[in-house]
C-alpha cells in the first residue's frame, strides 16, 4: 500500500484499516490549477512521487516499489530516506502556498480580481 493523500496521518488511518503491516508512506508534488472540475492544468515543474519506509529504512520492498514505478516512463519517483519529514515539508508548503495567494487576493478589490485562469496563463 502506498497512499498519496493530503495529510501527515492518512497512511496510519489506512494502515489500521486495511493492513497489518505497515505501508509505505508518500507525497504527489504536482503543480496544477483547476480549470475545471476534472480538468487540471500543470503550471511550472513536472509532477513527481517521493516515497519511503515509514521507519526511515530503504528496504528490498521499498526497492521493488521503486523499479516497478521506474518502469512507467510518466512517473517521475524517488525513493527517499525520511519520507515523514517529506510530507511535513509537502504539507507546510502547501499552507504557506495557500496563505500567500489568498493574502495577494486581498489586495485586489472584488471587481479587479484576477482569475484562477489568467494568473495560469490560460487563454480560455
Amino acid at each position: 500500500m502506498l497512499p498519496l493523500l493530503i495529510g501527515v496521518d492518512a497512511v496510519d488511518i489506512l494502515s489500521k484499516q486495511l493492513v497489518a503491516e505497515k505501508g509505505l508512506n508518500g507525497l504527489c508534488a504536482i503543480f496544477a490549477t483547476m480549470l475545471a472540475p476534472g480538468h487540471m492544468q500543470h503550471i511550472g515543474v513536472d509532477p513527481w512521487i517521493e516515497f519511503g519506509e515509514q521507519d526511515s529504512r530503504i528496504t528490498p520492498r521499498a526497492q521493488q516499489a521503486l523499479a516497478l514505478m521506474q518502469k512507467a516512463p510518466a512517473i517521475n519517483c524517488r525513493l527517499v530516506e525520511n519520507i515523514n519529514s517529506a510530507v511535513w515539508r509537502s504539507l507546510i508548503f502547501i499552507a504557506i502556498t495557500r496563505v500567500s495567494v489568498s493574502s495577494l487576493a486581498r489586495n485586489f478589490a472584488p471587481s479587479e480580481r484576477p482569475s484562477y485562469k489568467s494568473l495560469a496563463g490560460c487563454s480560455h
